[in-house]
């Protein structure tokens, strides 16, 4: 990878065999001169086997905590239509998207940048079905 190349570690990490939880992935790289960078570590959190949303096989949101901005990565086994919002502390919500057709692995991004450091919510839902994912945010 060159200096002026970009890696979308989102679609690159395959989660498949990560159990549920918080995991952290620490990347680093390396010069011609054979010098390494500061390692970097990111936190991201899996959902696997989602009783409380039929069709998504597995959510992972990342990372946690966030600073400018927060990806989530959705796996669906078939098309289904989501309605995502976070929700600050209070039970506000801060950021939605009405309506998201996910089919496969599906990857959203939300700009954080605004919003006041502190603990929130991604919160998923499909009818009545749903799913809350807490995260926290940085300046």
């Amino acid at each position: 990878v060159g200096p002026t190349n970009l890696i979308d570690i989102t679609t690159l990490v395959d989660a498949s065999a990560l159990v549920n939880g918080s995991h952290t992935i620490t990347l680093r790289t390396k010069d011609q001169q054979n010098g390494y960078s500061v390692p970097i570590t990111y936190s991201f959190d899996v959902v696997t086997g989602i009783a409380e949303l039929p069709g998504v096989d597995r959510v992972v949101l990342f990372p946690n905590p966030a600073l400018q901005q927060i990806t989530l990565r959705v796996d669906a086994s078939s098309s289904q239509d989501l309605r995502v919002a976070v929700l600050d502390a209070t039970g506000r919500v801060v950021r939605v998207e009405e309506r998201w057709n996910v089919s496969g692995m599906a990857i959203r991004f939300w700009d954080l940048s605004d919003l006041a450091s502190g603990s929130y919510v991604m919160h998923i839902s499909k009818g009545e079905d749903q799913l809350a994912l807490p995260f926290v945010k940085h300046q």
